[in-house]
């Protein structure tokens, strides 16, 4: 089975956060056009792959619990 790339790598590679990878890959305008398509072209040249799995968590709504007191 091939090694699957994660943002982190992509980001190490262009010396950019994960944050920027993850913002470019999803097409947002809060990235230069320019960062843009070098993030774009190297998780092209690293065979990334979108995981629809993975990006689905990020969607699930957050339950906060309080501890009981006695």
């Amino acid at each position: 089975m091939a090694q699957k790339i994660k943002l982190s790598t992509i980001a190490e590679t262009l010396g950019v956060s994960t944050a920027t990878v993850s913002l470019a890959l999803r097409d947002s305008p809060l990235v230069a056009a320019m960062t843009h398509d070098k993030i774009k072209d190297q998780a092209r040249a690293l065979g990334y792959i979108y995981n629809r799995r993975a990006a689905s968590l990020l969607n699930l709504p957050v339950r906060h619990h309080r501890c009981r007191r006695a």
